[in-house]
């Protein structure tokens, strides 16, 4: 928008538009959802 300048914003430095690095993958995101990070410390309780 032309009303106001999104870089001189205080979140800025947060959007893929300052940085590449900052892309967020919806569809990678929502294929990991509901898998569990496992490790040696992990204790699985059965409801």
């Amino acid at each position: 928008s032309e009303k106001f300048d999104i870089t001189k914003h205080k979140n800025y430095k947060f959007l893929e538009d300052y940085d590449d690095r900052n892309f967020f993958d919806v569809e990678e995101y929502m294929k990991r959802q509901g898998k569990a990070k496992l490790n040696k410390e992990s204790i699985i309780t059965r409801l």
